[in-house]
């Protein structure tokens, strides 16, 4: 995305329009900043591009983010321990050449057993936008549904295979409205 400066906000009628598409209402202080602020764009004192909100040619989604798993979007965000299990297993049940009798059969499972992990990194941001891309595969997350609903997270998948919450100076996850106002180096 280019750097073309704050986008013009929406109207009541594209974000009520935009949430039944996406099936999600979104948090309050997002509205609010869609409505009389920006559907995207660099915020103030802190760079960093808010992927705009827009309707494309496939329907309501944010520009330039083939991440956001839009059906998935109004499921709960899930907090990382809770799939520690299913990443584990899935590692310890990936198919093994040696173990088949036939290259054709391996790769039919090594096939199948990717797609199981691909689904599992597509679960792990349910509910979440990937709001802002920093590059070589690092994200700031704002999650829209479930129980950290109006937060803000970092994925660091790309290194680490986690996805953090980020704190305030208070040590709590920001809501969006507290991290919007966060100046420059701030995230992640």
């Amino acid at each position: 995305m280019h750097d073309t400066g704050p986008r013009p906000p929406l109207t009541l009628r594209e974000l009520e329009t935009a949430e039944a598409a996406l099936g999600v209402v979104f948090p309050a202080a997002y509205r609010h900043h869609l409505l009389h602020v920006s559907a995207g764009g660099r915020r103030p004192h802190a760079g960093g591009m808010l992927k705009p909100l827009r309707l494309g040619p496939n329907g309501w989604g944010w520009e330039d983010d083939p991440y956001t798993v839009l059906p998935l979007l109004p499921a709960p965000f899930p907090h990382p321990d809770t799939y520690r299990e299913d990443d584990e297993a899935l590692a310890d049940g990936e198919p093994r050449e040696e173990d088949f009798a036939a290259r054709a059969e391996f790769s039919a499972a090594w096939q199948a057993w990717d797609e199981a992990c691909e689904e599992l990194e597509d679960r792990k941001t349910a509910g979440a936008v990937h709001l802002v891309e920093h590059g070589h595969g690092f994200r700031t997350l704002y999650v829209v549904s479930g129980r950290y609903r109006d937060t803000m997270w970092f994925d660091q998948r790309a290194t680490s295979d986690r996805i953090i919450p980020l704190r305030g100076p208070d040590g709590r996850i920001p809501t969006f409205a507290e991290w919007y106002a966060w100046p420059e180096g701030r995230d992640g």
